[in-house]
């Protein structure tokens, strides 16, 4: 099931594993590309490894790759 708290929950948790990969950058903004919060493709891989790790779902290797930044 997808409600609002799963999908914010979610959302804190890719944040908090975005400020893992680049603690130096500060917190993310929610509506940031990846290449505004300075992520390269090494930091995008470990940002997957680390979204893996807290949620125990597979993230395909494209999906932050193809990842858009969510509209405001």
């Amino acid at each position: 099931m997808n409600t609002p708290t799963d999908s914010a929950k979610l959302l804190r948790m890719v944040l908090d594993a975005v400020h893992q990969v680049r603690p130096h950058h500060g917190r993310a903004d929610v509506h940031a590309s990846f290449a505004e919060l300075g992520l390269d493709s090494l930091d995008r891989l470990a940002l997957a490894v680390t979204v893996e790790q807290l949620t125990g779902l597979d993230v395909a290797d494209h999906v932050l790759a193809d990842a858009a930044t969510p509209p405001t």
